[in-house]
């Protein structure tokens, strides 16, 4: 019994992790320290501002 519910927990804690990559993958320290240093889809986390768009 103990197995079973021990690769259970690992994998809920699997999906808990991943889902909260992905929901808090907008804030910027976590995009830019995480989110594109991951291979294949660090690309689609490169947030340019265009240089008129700043306002500094």
């Amino acid at each position: 019994m103990a197995p079973y519910s021990g690769t259970t927990a690992a994998g809920f804690g699997a999906v808990a992790g991943i889902f909260a990559l992905f929901f808090f993958a907008d804030i910027p320290r976590v995009r830019k320290d995480i989110m594109q240093k991951v291979p294949f889809i660090g690309d689609h986390f490169v947030k340019e501002i265009a240089p008129e768009d700043n306002p500094f």
